[in-house]
C-alpha cells in the first residue's frame, strides 16, 4: 500500500511540473528523454518492416494453411505415417522459407539504412568470412550507428572463429607479409580485437547499459577484472537498458504491443516466419556472465570489497530489468543474482538474525520470479492444449502435432501471447527485480524488499 501511494503521489507531482512547463520546455524535455537503438528515423523504419513482410511468401492465411498441409504430408511420408511435432518448421531451401534473395531488390530503396544490412545478414547462408561483411557494410553506411558498430563486433566475436581460423591458418602457411594488414592484426590481437571494438561501440552510445554488460563479459574472459569493474560501473548509472539485436528481431520486440495491426490478420504466414526467426536466435553465452559473477566472489573474499558485489548485484538486477527482454534472460539475471548470494553468504560465517533477515527477502524475491515466470509456462501449457484458437504456446510444450487447421489458428495469435509475455509478464518480473536493486552487501539488514 505504501508502494503505491507513494507511485500515485510521484505521477500527480509529475503531471503538476508538466503542467508547470512551457510548451517548448516539455517537447524539449520529451526529446532528450527518448532513446532508439535504431539508427534511422521511425518512418523509416516502419517502411522497412513493411516492405520485408511484402516480399515474405505465405502472404495470406489460405497460402499458409495449404502450406502446412504440404509440410504435413511430407513429415507423414518421410517417418511412416507419423507426423513430426516441429513439422511446420521448414528447412531453409523451402519455398515457403523467405531468404536473402527475397530481399536483394529492397537495396535500392533501403540500401542507405543500417538495419537493411543487418536483415541481409541474418537471412544471408554464406560463409562466417562472406556473411560478416554485411555488417561490415551496415557500419560503412552508418559510422556513428552504435547498434551496428555493437552487432558487428558481437557477431564477429561469436561467429568469428571461422574468420579468425581462416586467417590464422594463413600466418601458419605463408610469411606475414603476404598477409594484409587487417589479418595480422585479428590474428595477432584476437580476441582483444571484438572487445575492444565493442566497448567503443558502447561507449558511442553511452546510454546503454545493455553494451556495456556484455562488453564487460568480453574483458572478463580476458582477466581484466579492474576493467570489468569500470564497465559494469558505466552500465549501472545508464539511464537505458536495452538489448540490442538484429533486424528485424529489434523491431519486433519494440513493436511487439501494436505487432498483430502491423502483420494483418490474413497474414499468417508473415506471423510464422517472424516467429520462425525470433525463435532461432542463437542464445547468448550466459555461462560465461555466471562465470564473471563467481570471478567476483572469489576477489570479494580476497579484498573484502563489498561495493563491488554491490556493483555486481547491480548489473545482476539490471539485466533481469531489460527493456523487451525474453523470459530466458529474466531466467539469467535471478540466476546471477543467486550465484552472488550463494557464493558470499558462507564468507560471512554466523550471521546475526538482522542480516540473516535481509538476506531472507532477497531469496523471497527470487523465488517470487521463479513462480512469475513457471506459473505462466503452465498456463501456456493449458491454453496451448485447450485453446489453440486464442494462446499460442511455445510449440515445444505440445507433444502431438497440431493438424495445419490448429497451427495456423496458433500462428495467428502469436503477437498477443508475444505481448503477454513481454509487456506485461516482463515488466511485472522487471519490478521484481527493481525492489531487489536496494539490496546491499554493505548492510544486508537494511533491506526490506518494499
Amino acid at each position: 500500500m505504501k508502494r503505491v501511494c507513494t507511485m500515485v503521489a510521484a505521477l500527480m507531482l509529475a503531471s503538476m511540473l508538466a503542467g508547470a512547463l512551457s510548451p517548448a520546455m516539455a517537447e524539449e524535455s520529451a526529446t532528450e528523454s527518448e532513446y532508439s537503438i535504431f539508427y534511422s528515423p521511425p518512418e523509416r523504419m516502419d517502411a522497412l518492416f513493411a516492405a520485408f513482410l511484402d516480399v515474405m511468401p505465405l502472404q495470406t492465411r489460405e497460402d499458409a494453411l495449404a502450406a502446412y498441409q504440404a509440410l504435413w504430408d511430407k513429415s507423414a511420408a518421410e517417418n511412416g505415417g507419423k507426423v513430426g511435432v516441429y513439422y511446420w518448421s521448414a528447412p531453409g531451401d523451402s519455398e515457403y522459407t523467405v531468404t536473402e534473395e527475397h530481399i536483394l531488390p529492397l537495396e535500392s530503396e533501403f540500401g542507405d539504412m543500417p538495419e537493411y544490412w543487418q536483415l541481409r545478414y541474418l537471412l544471408s547462408p554464406a560463409e562466417p568470412e562472406e556473411r560478416i561483411l554485411l555488417l561490415q557494410k551496415a557500419v560503412d553506411v552508418a559510422p556513428d550507428d552504435a547498434a551496428s558498430l555493437y552487432l558487428y563486433w558481437l557477431e564477429t566475436e561469436s561467429t568469428g572463429g571461422g574468420i579468425y581460423r581462416s586467417v590464422h591458418m594463413k600466418f601458419g602457411t605463408r610469411n606475414e607479409e603476404s598477409l594484409t594488414p587487417e589479418e595480422v592484426s585479428l590474428c595477432r590481437n584476437w580476441p582483444q580485437l571484438p572487445a575492444e571494438g565493442l566497448e567503443r561501440a558502447a561507449r558511442l552510445d553511452g546510454q546503454n547499459a545493455m553494451m556495456y554488460y556484455w562488453t564487460a563479459q568480453k574483458f572478463s574472459i580476458l582477466g581484466e577484472h579492474e576493467h570489468v569493474l569500470e564497465l559494469l560501473k558505466l552500465g549501472n548509472v545508464c539511464p537505458h537498458n536495452v538489448e540490442v539485436c538484429l533486424f528485424p528481431t529489434s523491431y519486433v520486440f519494440s513493436h511487439v504491443a501494436e505487432l498483430s495491426d502491423i502483420v494483418g490478420a490474413e497474414r499468417v504466414g508473415c506471423s510464422a516466419t517472424l516467429e520462425t526467426l525470433w525463435s532461432a536466435r542463437p542464445l547468448p553465452n550466459y555461462i560465461e556472465l555466471k562465470d564473471m559473477v563467481k570471478e567476483f566472489c572469489v576477489a570479494a573474499n580476497l579484498g573484502c570489497d563489498m561495493q563491488a558485489l554491490n556493483t555486481v548485484h547491480r548489473f545482476a538486477c539490471r539485466f533481469g530489468e531489460t527493456q523487451d527482454a525474453p523470459m530466458i534472460q529474466r531466467l539469467v539475471g535471478n540466476v546471477l543474482v543467486g550465484v552472488l548470494a550463494e557464493h558470499v553468504v558462507p564468507l560471512w560465517g554466523p550471521m546475526n538474525p538482522e542480516d540473516q533477515h535481509g538476506f531472507n527477502i532477497l531469496y523471497h524475491k527470487m523465488g517470487m520470479v521463479i513462480g512469475m515466470i513457471s506459473g505462466s509456462r503452465v498456463s501456456s501449457q493449458h491454453y496451448a492444449e485447450k485453446r489453440s484458437d486464442v494462446w499460442l504456446a511455445t510449440l515445444g510444450y505440445l507433444e502431438e502435432p497440431p493438424e495445419p487447421e490448429e497451427l495456423v489458428r496458433c500462428f495467428t495469435a502469436w503477437p498477443v501471447y508475444e505481448e503477454f509475455e513481454i509487456k506485461v509478464l516482463g515488466v511485472s518480473v522487471a519490478g521484481i527485480f527493481e525492489d531487489m536493486e536496494a539490496f546491499d552487501y554493505t548492510n544486508p539488514a537494511a533491506y526490506r524488499g518494499y
